[in-house]
């Protein structure tokens, strides 16, 4: 069997790959060309994220029912029958590979024993299909730091597992980043390094298709840790969060409502160095960002919105629901947005600065 290929995608981003401009076909149509096109790139050893983020609120996953989150392909993947899914929460994964698929009452979806531990060591590589969004492996790499990353701290989910042969308990446990807003990702600086060093490569001339190995990104991403125990944050989360945690000599820690963490002259002066000037205006009580958050909580059905909320740390706005989201601030308050715009409003913040600021 060839090596394992785990691939992130947006189905109709990719389109242009296998047909054009003028391709039209049905979605499962295009789902089913898109698999095709995978096999003859990499053969039969694929593997695609089935992600669920509800097991965070209700504390029950169901592997044969729950959908995928995570996009079309996906979900089409699930659907069809071919593959196993792997009964973990939140991040499980589809897969031939019937050991990827066996219970567990106690897992880590980083850690070991994980699918991304089996991807690491078999040599894996992470391929992304019209997106570029395909860093979830970063998660695992964090994983492997002495103590753990110094921006997210230990959570247990205990929870209810449903399959087909019965229903057992699962406790899951991964590190998990506060939702304050705090510790924020400078994605297109990792996207940057990576090309930089010719480990994240397009394997098309079109932009569409690109891919990194494995064996290729954990020693790397390991080595400017070591240098750098905030890198691929923004500058932003760096200074607030190197007086979180008194000069990157402790760990962040849990708390109810994120804001225990250090003490209040920290916590106030980290508020500042996030949020600058729109912290007074983004008031929970400010009647705008209000609208937004309703807006927002209505497609989201699944997450509690709040000023903090983005794509970074909502697990259910993903590009599609994001676009139901462009859509019904459209519709329901009149905010309109360029393509531009569109991409780049991706939280509570962002949507509020740009009606704020027009």
């Amino acid at each position: 069997m060839s090596s394992p290929v785990f691939v992130h995608s947006d189905i109709v981003k990719s389109l242009p790959l296998y047909g054009g401009a003028d391709y039209k076909r049905s979605l499962n149509d295009s789902c089913h060309a898109a698999s095709d096109f995978l096999i003859g790139e990499y053969g039969d050893n694929l593997l695609f994220p089935a992600f669920n983020y509800n097991f965070g609120g209700n504390l029950v996953f169901d592997v044969d029912n729950d959908k995928s989150q995570v996009g079309l392909l996906s979900e089409y993947m699930r659907l069809s029958g071919d593959y196993c899914r792997s009964p973990v929460p939140f991040f499980s994964v589809l897969s031939k590979h019937n050991d990827l698929c066996q219970y567990s009452k106690e897992c880590h979806p980083f850690g070991k024993g994980s699918f991304f531990e089996w991807l690491h060591l078999n040599d894996g590589k992470i391929v992304g299909l019209g997106t570029k969004s395909i860093f979830t492996f970063l998660h695992y790499i964090e994983g492997l730091i002495p103590g753990g990353p110094l921006y997210r701290y230990e959570k247990e989910f205990k929870g209810l597992l449903k399959r087909k042969e019965g229903d057992k308990e699962v406790a899951c446990k991964m590190h998990v980043r506060p939702m304050n807003g705090v510790t924020e990702y400078d994605f297109a600086l990792i996207e940057r390094d990576l090309r930089e060093e010719d480990i994240l490569v397009d394997n098309d001339s079109k932009g569409i298709l690109c891919s990194m190995q494995c064996s290729e990104v954990v020693p790397y991403i390991l080595s400017k840790y070591e240098s750098d125990p905030l890198y691929g944050l923004t500058e932003k989360s760096k200074s607030a969060l190197v007086k979180l945690t008194n000069n990157c000599s402790s760990r962040i820690k849990a708390c109810d409502d994120v804001l225990g963490i250090g003490d209040e002259n920290e916590i106030q002066s980290a508020k500042s160095d996030l949020n600058n000037d729109m912290f007074d205006v983004l008031h929970p009580e400010n009647p705008v960002v209000n609208d937004i958050i309703d807006v927002v909580s209505s497609v989201l059905t699944e997450e509690k919105i709040t000023i903090e909320s983005s794509m970074d740390n909502a697990y259910t706005w993903d590009s599609l629901n994001h676009m139901s989201i462009i859509i019904a601030l459209k519709n329901q308050l009149s905010i309109n947005f360029s393509p531009a715009e569109v991409a780049s409003a991706t939280s509570v913040r962002l949507i509020y600065q740009k009606e704020y600021n027009s």
